[in-house]
């Protein structure tokens, strides 16, 4: 069951999925929403229809890219600097799956000391592919998977849910998913991955739920993403004081933005699933 704090907390989560789900918080330029080239560019893009075996070999890229953020000497040293702030909580935390123990305020201090770090190297990512180079842009979409990637993986152990498990695995990859989704799919996605955690054992090895994560909803993210490249590219030739000031500013923005929206979702995600474990006694 759960003690009156907890209770609130989760009334408080629950508040928060009744506006965030139905408020705009994708725009952080007033210019890249009122952009009609690129929004003609997005909604044309969505429209196309990409063939299943492309999405399943998207499928398996991003869970080999999910494979090598979550190496086991990364993961160590991720798991080690966890364990410390941990300690200074609660000395008998020893393993992920005590992180449980602490509470929510106490996760989510330890959420924000790490989380920031990853905004800033989202930033700074977006920075260096704001300069508009060819190698830069080419390399962008898959260095910013990997950092949300790495994200969710350091909310997780936080929490005290273990990456090592392949059930774990698959969550977090789904989590992923959810979170880089545009977001007229974000609320269903949300009540679906919930709805399938209800008949998911944690001692079970293989994963019961949906098979395939990637679809052709995803593909929205991915072309606002490319969008965002097409500008940034478009915007080189503009510099000030012989920086790229415009692509900058539009690459840091958008993965602050991006990593921001990852950050909330999958914190408020991990937070409900221990709390709806409590409350039915799975903790």
């Amino acid at each position: 069951m759960l003690n009156s704090d907890e209770q609130l907390h989760l009334q408080e989560i629950l508040e928060w999925e009744s506006t965030y789900f139905t408020k705009d918080n994708q725009s952080i330029f007033k210019g890249w929403k009122e952009n009609e080239t690129l929004q003609r560019f997005i909604k044309n893009t969505e429209q196309i229809k990409i063939p299943s075996k492309y999405l399943e070999q998207l499928e398996a890229l991003m869970i080999q890219l999910q494979s090598m953020v979550q190496n086991e000497r990364s993961e160590q040293v991720i798991w080690d600097k966890i364990l410390r702030y941990a300690k200074v909580f609660n000395p008998d935390i020893h393993s992920i799956n005590e992180m449980k123990k602490l509470t929510i305020d106490q996760q989510r201090f330890l959420s924000e000391q790490f989380m920031a770090k990853q905004r800033l190297i989202a930033v700074g990512q977006g920075s260096v592919t704001g300069l508009g180079g060819l190698l830069t842009i080419s390399l962008d979409l898959p260095l910013l998977a990997a950092i949300q990637l790495r994200t969710i993986q350091q909310l997780a152990l936080i929490h005290g849910y273990d990456l090592k498990n392949p059930i774990e695995q698959v969550i977090a990859l789904k989590l992923f998913y959810l979170t880089t989704l545009p977001k007229p799919y974000q609320l269903e996605s949300w009540q679906h991955l919930f709805a399938e955690l209800e008949f998911q054992n944690e001692e079970h090895v293989f994963y019961d739920g949906q098979e395939h994560v990637f679809d052709q909803a995803w593909m929205g993210q991915l072309m606002k993403q490319m969008g965002k490249n097409i500008i940034i590219r478009f915007l080189r030739k503009r510099w000030i004081q012989g920086v790229p000031l415009f692509g900058v500013a539009i690459g840091a923005g958008v993965n602050y933005q991006l990593t921001k929206q990852v950050t909330e979702m999958a914190e408020r995600f991990y937070q409900k699933r221990i709390l709806l474990s409590k409350l039915h006694n799975n903790v």
